[in-house]
């Protein structure tokens, strides 16, 4: 499975930046602690937040560690959800 991770930022002047990660596993772990595959460092993130997982010929997007529903997919709260080509998570 090959995933494209892009975070897209805009600085106080307006410029934009953009850092592009690859990987190509069966699945990839998104949280605040070490052994994450995409690292975010806000308190609000859990270490082992979410995973991302192919399923089913389809990518999965499943919550680990929060209790709270801090994982949105299209501004909508998601425990356990399959994505689509453009969803915002």
């Amino acid at each position: 499975m090959k995933i494209n991770y892009i975070l897209e930022t805009i600085n106080p002047n307006g410029l934009r930046d953009r850092v592009v990660k690859s990987f190509d596993k069966n699945e990839i772990i998104l949280g605040r602690g070490s052994d994450s595959d995409i690292r975010f460092s806000s308190p609000l993130v859990s270490f082992r937040h979410a995973r991302l997982a192919h399923e089913n010929k389809r990518l999965l997007i499943e919550e680990l560690g929060d209790k709270t529903g801090n994982t949105w997919v299209n501004g909508h709260p998601a425990k356990k959800v399959f994505l689509a080509s453009g969803d915002v998570i």
